[in-house]
């Protein structure tokens, strides 16, 4: 379900361009919106709530959690001015009429071939399974298209079934490899 209305902390957070309001499999609404370079403090936020599992399958690294320092690090990372093709949407919702992000979605543009991309995406624990990544991805894809972007790929770990499984219902043509522990994810797009 999409709506139009805009609850008080969207609008509070100064980024009213490019929105969309959406409701989760499990009745949540979350809002859509890219990455600002304000966000950094959010970003922070939802990296150090991820579990240490979350953290495995995103970054590869095993980490417990992660810390303050590194997470603002990361955050940092993630809201610096970005290159043409690096492209970052959020999925936040209202927690006390404050704004929190609950996923990040990512295009990073390959460095040898202009026209393809890797996509990654992180969902915080508690808001894994209800569509929130899958909403993410499709708006990356259509973002994606629009730029000109013909094929995109993704690494993960093969025990990350769930992003197998988006990868899976996203419609496309994927060619999906596992080799030892890791499976490398393609897909073209559609003229």
């Amino acid at each position: 379900m999409s709506t139009n209305v805009m609850p008080n902390c969207f609008e509070s957070s100064g980024i009213l361009a490019d929105w969309r309001l959406a409701e989760s499999r499990r009745g949540h609404t979350f809002a859509t919106r890219p990455l600002a370079r304000q966000d950094t403090l959010l970003v922070a936020n939802m990296l150090k709530h991820l579990s240490a599992r979350t953290l495995w399958l995103r970054f590869f690294t095993p980490m417990p959690l992660m810390s303050e320092e590194r997470a603002l690090q990361e955050a940092a990372r993630l809201t610096q001015p970005r290159p043409p093709l690096k492209i970052a949407l959020l999925a936040t919702i209202c927690q006390e009429n404050q704004e929190e992000i609950v996923a990040l979605a990512e295009l990073f543009p390959d460095k040898d071939l202009p026209t393809r991309v890797e996509l990654a995406v992180v969902v915080r624990d508690d808001y894994q399974g209800e569509g929130i990544g899958s909403s993410l991805m499709k708006q990356l894809i259509q973002t994606a298209r629009r730029a000109g972007i013909t094929s995109f790929w993704a690494d993960t770990l093969s025990e990350n079934r769930p992003i197998i499984q988006m990868w899976r219902k996203l419609g496309l043509s994927a060619t999906i490899q596992t080799e030892h522990n890791l499976t490398f994810l393609q897909a073209n797009l559609p003229d």
